[in-house]
């Protein structure tokens, strides 16, 4: 959503679509490498805990991260900038081999 000449909100969903829980979720965010400046506002509102492990609000990235996320489970992240540019994402999981 745009208020032109004044700020973009750009809002991304992750969401497990998958059968079993995914472990050790990380979604990191992007600006760099682009002409935004930073991130003026960041919220994030999710089903599952999770930590800001760096960048955010004031930054030019964000790096989230989940222990779980079950089936059917979503996270939000709302961001504000100014201008127009998508963020570059990535999203990883992590499952420990068993014994």
């Amino acid at each position: 959503y745009e208020i032109p000449g004044l700020i973009v909100v750009t809002g991304l969903l992750v969401e497990n679509r998958g059968p079993d829980a995914a472990h050790n979720v990380r979604i990191n965010i992007s600006y760099e490498g682009t002409q935004v400046a930073m991130i003026h506002h960041m919220q994030v509102v999710s089903d599952e805990a999770y930590v800001l492990r760096g960048g955010g609000e004031q930054h030019r990235f964000a790096t989230i991260r989940l222990r779980q996320m079950l089936p059917g489970s979503k996270l939000f992240v709302y961001m504000a900038t100014s201008d127009t540019v998508p963020p570059e994402v990535r999203l990883s999981t992590y499952e420990k081999a068993s014994k």
